[in-house]
């Protein structure tokens, strides 16, 4: 969802994300249930900040994304 919406820089920074929180479960008491929950939420949260930041990117620079 993210490289549809943001290109692979945004697919990156998502990927990077959800490698990190994985990392903070790692030996941790939680359930895969719990776990599955928490990155779903995270990622609506990545991806809703990136729509809300896009809000205040100069034109110019969303000119240019939609030409490549």
């Amino acid at each position: 969802e993210a490289s549809e919406q943001f290109g692979n820089r945004g697919a990156k920074q998502a990927q990077q994300i959800l490698e990190q929180a994985a990392a903070m479960f790692a030996g941790g008491s939680l359930t895969d249930e719990d776990k599955i929950a928490f990155m779903d939420e995270f990622q609506c949260l990545y991806l809703d900040s990136k729509r809300r930041a896009k809000k205040f990117t100069p034109k110019k620079y969303l000119k240019n994304q939609e030409e490549k």
